[in-house]
């Protein structure tokens, strides 16, 4: 009977799925098995498995498995995660772009510093308004304090610091360990954000390329057309307003990198079909999940929303009932009872309750939505405790040169059907949406880590000769101009 087993459980299962196995052949093993289970269910080309994928898969649940005896591997996972991002993002990109491409990151850490030394690097102690940095500056001394001590708490309890109480530790730890490594001095994790600022135009650069290459249907673009993501990623280096959030001890910066490097991953999985991407993917949404849920799930709503549009009915039917599982297993342990109540009312307190009536409402999105892309308005003068002047330049190259020219990039990509482009644009739009809820769009600050989106969408546009792409520019300016001229108006009438 023992023999025979094996056998039955294949025939059980051929027969549960809806595929065509066959019979395996002697050489067959359990990962291909389920590589074609991928396959088939997706309707996508094969996934390429190499030794190096395994290996980092190997590390990944190693990772996870030895987290309860040693924390400290699981919680390095989303920089190890980066790193392997970058060196595999090199080794996809063409020979004579990987020295442009490294040239770039290192030019945009350069700029931003000196972007950073003229605003002024922000001592959290003496900042006026702004609270956030000195919270993040006393959680991380208080953590590290109590590492150096050989404790090692779960901060997400509720308690006096360590404890925090909440599911975003995860600049808290990033801190934290910088200060157990070189001392408690602030400017060492400020420095470190401008740092991870150059992971930002590989990310951009490859995941304009994955775009345009699927426009184009093939994998290898011409020169004169790989010239655009290009573009981009030097767009993304000279934006000033990642300098000026890096200037001060707040998780903006890093957690632009970690979503940007993200959706770059997701792109690459779908696009190049490695297996590697996984727990590339796997391990710098972990970094996302403890610092800015709602980030991630935004990054889940895009991937979502592709899948809809390429995996069979019956297969998302079927996944949206195991995630159902998932979170009722979730909430009978009580750890996953404890995150799925902390997120619950994390997202039930950003909700505005000042709408009583549908009107309100509808008048609340219809202002919202402009001020979710525009604030801080740069053509009127800063009002409150803390003038944003600093963030004007970057804000009129959002409206002249970003904004156009990745509408144009959008436009082009549904015309050529470009359904991945569905990822970064499902993204943005549930973002959007929870800023919109949460802050009335009026988050310049918790924007920035969507912003590199749009310098995406920016470098897929090969040319402006089009005349349907220069209606699309033409459109943009004219509403843009009628916005910015009839709230001047509005606010010389009311005051």
């Amino acid at each position: 009977m023992g023999h025979k087993l094996p056998s039955l459980i294949f025939f059980v299962v051929e027969r549960c799925y809806p595929f065509e196995f066959g019979s395996l052949p002697k050489e067959s093993s359990t990962v291909h098995w389920a590589k074609r289970v991928i396959d088939q269910t997706m309707g996508l080309r094969p996934v390429e498995i190499h030794k190096t994928d395994i290996a980092l898969i190997c590390i990944f649940l190693l990772g996870v498995a030895v987290y309860p005896v040693f924390p400290l591997l699981f919680w390095l996972l989303p920089f190890v995660g980066l790193l392997v991002y970058a060196v595999l993002s090199i080794s996809y990109t063409s020979r004579p772009h990987r020295i442009s491409l490294l040239t770039i990151s290192a030019c945009t850490v350069f700029f931003q510093l000196l972007v950073g030394l003229a605003v002024g690097i922000h001592d959290p102690d003496r900042q006026v308004g702004l609270r956030d940095d000195l919270s993040y500056l006393r959680e991380a001394n208080a953590i590290a304090q109590a590492w150096r001590e050989g404790f090692f708490p779960e901060l997400s309890l509720k308690g006096s610091l360590p404890y925090l109480g909440t599911l975003h530790t995860g600049y808290q730890r990033f801190v934290a360990g910088l200060f157990y490594l070189f001392g408690n001095d602030y400017r060492v994790p400020i420095f470190a954000n401008y740092l991870m600022l150059g992971f930002l135009p590989i990310a951009v650069y490859r995941a304009a390329f994955l775009l345009l290459s699927q426009s184009q249907g093939k994998m290898e673009l011409q020169p004169h057309l790989s010239r655009a993501p290009l573009f981009a990623s030097w767009f993304i280096a000279l934006y000033p307003n990642l300098g000026y959030w890096a200037s001060f001890l707040l998780k903006d910066a890093l957690l632009t990198v970690f979503v940007t490097c993200s959706l770059s991953a997701v792109l690459e999985f779908v696009g190049n079909r490695r297996l590697a991407w996984i727990p590339v993917v796997l391990a710098l949404g972990l970094m996302i999940s403890i610092t800015r849920a709602y980030a991630l799930f935004g990054l889940l709503a895009g991937c979502a929303l592709y899948g809809l549009a390429v995996v069979p009915r019956k297969w998302v039917f079927g996944t949206c009932l195991a995630a159902l599982l998932v979170v009722v297993w979730m909430s009978y342990t009580t750890k996953g009872a404890d995150y799925l109540s902390q997120l619950v009312y994390s997202l039930s307190v950003q909700l505005p309750d000042h709408l009583r009536t549908i009107p309100q409402a509808l008048a609340h999105f219809a202002g919202a939505i402009p001020r979710l892309l525009l604030s801080p308005y740069a053509w009127v003068r800063a009002f409150g405790p803390n003038p944003a002047y600093e963030l004007y330049p970057g804000m009129w190259m959002l409206y002249l040169v970003i904004y156009p020219l990745g509408l144009v990039g959008l436009f082009n990509l549904a015309k050529h059907d470009v359904r991945i482009a569905t990822i970064p644009l499902g993204m943005l739009v549930a973002t959007g949406l929870v800023l919109i809820l949460a802050y009335g769009g009026d988050a310049p600050r918790q924007r920035l880590c969507f912003d590199p989106a749009w310098f995406i969408f920016a470098g897929t546009v090969q040319s402006l000769k089009g005349r349907e792409q220069r209606v699309v520019l033409v459109a943009w300016y004219v509403l843009f101009t009628l916005y910015v001229l009839v709230q001047l108006a509005t606010l010389q009438y009311r005051y």
